[in-house]
């Protein structure tokens, strides 16, 4: 069994490998007008935002740290915000935060926007990119009672913060021989041996390489990959080329019972190819609505014989 759970650090530098962030040419607002989100450092001050009162808060960037991470693009109004699929943005219909993938897989529609006079207006997202390529993102954690910032003109949260639960973790290297179906994982998500009460958005993000040497690879010959993620109530599917430089695929699905009910993670060739294909994913869990609780979940993750 393989199995990591990370918390996400209150005010630290040290993040996760899955820690979720804006694009570092972001726009974020500040006092002093808008600001390119990788030039922000320690101390600077950014607007939060107070959601249940609907009002700007000057607020203290406490920690700051970068990586590089596969974005979404979502298109609100003329504004575009890039971000990672499991970064939470606020929901003005269900006046809670969630996964960016919500958006992208459509069970949610609207953001709160904050207009240049400092109101908000609840809008509608436009277009959708799911892949727009690896990009230099930032994570800023904000200091205060409100961990939240304006991107692009969109309430974000401050992940640093993270959710009351959360969790991430790497599942192990999957490798899919020519001849090869499918290789299949168990994958639960317990905290304190239990299901979350509100349920989970469980993320799974993989990347898959077409192996073996540059010039024994043939066009003609090119694997095509599937990626799946069973729950008891939903199912999630995508598919592609498997390219040697990498080719991503992500999945989402919402679990109510993800520690008793464990979800299935399949990996597919879906035609013959040629040479080998290697996968490396991770998993991220977050709750779809309050848990009325906190903790930090036990992601187990069991390959199936």
């Amino acid at each position: 069994m393989f199995s990591r759970s990370a918390p996400w650090l209150l005010g630290g530098l040290l993040l996760p490998q899955g820690c979720s962030c804006v694009a570092g040419r972001s726009r974020v607002r500040t006092p002093d007008g808008w600001r390119v989100a990788h030039e922000i450092v320690v101390g600077d001050s950014v607007l939060a935002v107070d959601v249940a009162g609907r009002h700007l808060i000057v607020a203290t960037v406490a920690a700051v740290a970068h990586a590089q991470r596969e974005c979404v693009a979502l298109h609100v109004g003329n504004d575009i915000l890039l971000c990672t699929s499991d970064h939470p943005l606020f929901d003005p219909e269900r006046d809670e935060f969630a996964p960016a993938a919500a958006w992208v897989e459509g069970s949610r529609t609207h953001l709160l926007s904050c207009t240049p006079a400092g109101t908000f207006d609840v809008i509608r997202l436009g277009r959708i990119e799911r892949e727009v390529g690896t990009h230099l993102v930032v994570d800023l954690t904000i200091d205060g009672r409100h961990p939240t910032f304006v991107a692009e003109g969109i309430v974000v949260h401050n992940k640093s913060y993270g959710p009351p639960v959360s969790g991430f973790a790497d599942g192990p290297e999957v490798s899919l021989p020519e001849g090869t179906e499918e290789v299949e994982f168990d994958l639960r998500a317990c905290l304190d041996g239990n299901d979350v009460n509100a349920g989970l958005y469980m993320h799974v993000h993989a990347i898959f390489r077409w192996l073996g040497t540059r010039a024994e690879r043939d066009e003609d010959a090119t694997p095509w990959i599937g990626l799946a993620l069973l729950g008891d109530s939903q199912q999630a599917y995508e598919d592609g080329p498997a390219r040697p430089g990498g080719t991503n695929l992500g999945v989402v699905v919402v679990q109510s019972q993800a520690c008793s009910m464990p979800l299935k993670v399949v990996f597919m060739r879906l035609d013959g190819g040629a040479e080998a294909v290697g996968v490396e994913w991770s998993v991220t869990a977050l709750p779809y609505s309050d848990p009325g609780t906190n903790g930090v979940l036990d992601l187990e993750i069991d390959e199936v014989p």
